[in-house]
């Protein structure tokens, strides 16, 4: 998957919304061509529903006092 900023004059894909698109975001698998062309205002509300979603697990320290068992669980 790609986002590319595009500058063709294009409606944004995202259902209500009748803005114009600023960005495209592509996935390509084999001869299939798909793309998604939405506004800036709807990719940062899809920003802050997919950051809601998914969130990252944190960082852990080599020198924490902790200690790892071998499958790497605290």
């Amino acid at each position: 998957m790609k986002i590319e900023k595009i500058e063709k004059r294009l409606k944004c894909d995202v259902g209500g919304c009748k803005n114009l698109a600023n960005y495209t975001v592509r996935h390509e698998r084999g001869n299939l061509r798909n793309q998604l062309n939405i506004c800036e205002e709807c990719m940062k509300k899809m920003y802050a529903l997919f950051a809601s979603q998914i969130v990252p697990e944190g960082v852990h320290s080599k020198f924490s006092k902790k200690k790892q068992n071998s499958r790497g669980e605290l």
